[in-house]
């Protein structure tokens, strides 16, 4: 079960529909979340939605506004059930949370 999460975190995190520089942030992100712990589960959830925030705003995570949040936001809601978007909500905001060094997200 561990060798197929871990498969499955490399193939969010190697997907070429992301940029190369969305790729190279998640990986970074991904390096700390190891380092704190978090459970192969956690980490598969959390790049299952860092992946489509990246196709969606097809851009730098760096440069991703709080319009392109508020835009995503309002399309998944669209689609999907609500206590998914609450996990969507937590993962885009804990993401953010360490790209900003602790600061509030956008």
């Amino acid at each position: 079960m561990a060798r197929r999460l871990e498969e499955e975190i490399n193939r969010f995190l190697s997907d070429q529909r992301l940029s190369l520089e969305q790729r190279e942030t998640l990986k970074r992100f991904d390096e700390d979340l190891v380092l704190d712990d978090y459970s192969l589960w956690r980490r598969r959830g959390l790049f299952f939605h860092l992946r489509d925030l990246g196709m969606f705003v097809k851009k730098p995570f760096e440069e991703v506004t709080v319009q392109d949040l508020k835009r995503y936001v309002a399309e998944s809601q669209k689609r999907l059930a609500e206590s998914t978007m609450a996990m969507r909500k937590a993962s885009i905001k804990r993401f953010y949370k360490w790209l900003n060094g602790g600061e509030e997200y956008p």
